[in-house]
């Protein structure tokens, strides 16, 4: 959260039953860096250590080879859940849809990963390519999808 804070991105909520019940996290391709934020990073690497650092590091190669280059100005939907109890009441369209209005006002790509095959279909329905997938270790795909400003 801190992190979203420092570079001004939206951290957007859906409620059901006056609880939050889903969250999807957006950046953007052009959004500044902050040294305080570099700061909390490398603090919290110390704390994890070099392992979780490593772990985190393959992860981040595997997503950026599996969406690719994609040219222009992007929003990148960074997470996207709802609660188990929230599920089937249409929380996750409503977020993404809130996220590709905001993207297509702003004329940009929406990227996004998924771990979960079963999310793949579901970005699909909602205008997204996959663009690539890429395997960390044996037991880990990662998919690659975008969304043109529409």
């Amino acid at each position: 959260m801190t992190a979203r804070r420092l570079r001004g991105e939206p951290v957007l909520g859906a409620f059901a039953g006056g609880r939050l019940a889903g969250v999807a996290l957006v950046s953007g391709s052009d959004g500044p860096s902050s040294d305080a934020l570099d700061g909390h990073r490398e603090a919290l690497w110390a704390e994890l250590g070099a392992a979780a650092r490593a772990r985190y590091e393959a992860y981040g190669a595997a997503a950026s080879a599996a969406t690719v280059a994609v040219a222009g100005p992007r929003l990148h939907l960074n997470l996207l859940g709802t609660s188990p109890a929230s599920r089937g009441l249409g929380l996750g369209n409503a977020l993404v849809r809130h996220v590709l209005e905001r993207a297509d006002a702003q004329r940009r790509t929406v990227t996004t990963t998924t771990e979960d095959a079963a999310n793949v279909g579901f970005y699909e329905r909602h205008g997204f390519t996959v663009l690539g997938t890429a395997a960390l270790g044996t037991d880990l795909t990662v998919w690659g999808l975008a969304r043109s400003s529409g």
